[in-house]
């Protein structure tokens, strides 16, 4: 029952949900679709392509999707097509602050099926280096599934078990 509140709340316009979640929106958001949505790709995928949103709340969107392989939910092949659907209409948008990100999470999954569009979008410009370079990605796809596995084994669990255990060491 919460998940349309808190949809609604995030997708508030340019800064509001920090102003409501603060970091809460990048240490937490991209772990409550998966939890609580029937649909969590709908959900991710709505996010991620919603132009008016916040660049970061797009990024948690994109993010989901790496908890969803993790978890068995989805093969990693499929994260990889539907991000890489998301990111050709990025770079034919010229959307240049979620590129980037979304690159990041590409990395994640060893994405070599996606590294034309990853090289296209280095090449237009639309992806800071600062977020990731070039050679993560060669590393990435030259280390392939153990890449992926190490990657993915670093991320935060899937929803949050204990509240107070994970809100005892926010500011």
């Amino acid at each position: 029952e919460a998940l349309s509140a808190i949809l609604e709340a995030v997708c508030l316009p340019g800064e509001l949900p920090f102003d409501l979640f603060e970091d809460a929106i990048t240490s937490v958001l991209a772990r409550i679709p998966p939890v609580l949505a029937d649909d969590p790709l709908e959900v991710l995928d709505n996010l991620i392509a919603n132009e008016e949103l916040n660049e970061y709340v797009r990024w948690e969107g994109a993010q989901g999707y790496l908890l969803l392989v993790r978890d068995g939910r989805i093969s990693r092949d499929e994260a990889v097509s539907r991000l890489a659907g998301h990111l050709r209409a990025l770079i034919d948008r010229a959307d240049e602050p979620v590129t980037g990100y979304l690159v990041s999470v590409l990395v994640f999954l060893a994405p070599r099926e996606a590294l034309e569009l990853i090289d296209e979008a280095y090449d237009r410009g639309l992806v800071d280096p600062w977020i990731v370079g070039r050679k993560e990605v060669e590393q990435s796809i030259s280390e392939g599934e153990s890449w992926t596995r190490k990657a993915l084994s670093r991320l935060s669990p899937t929803g949050i078990d204990d509240t107070i255990a994970e809100l005892e060491t926010w500011a």
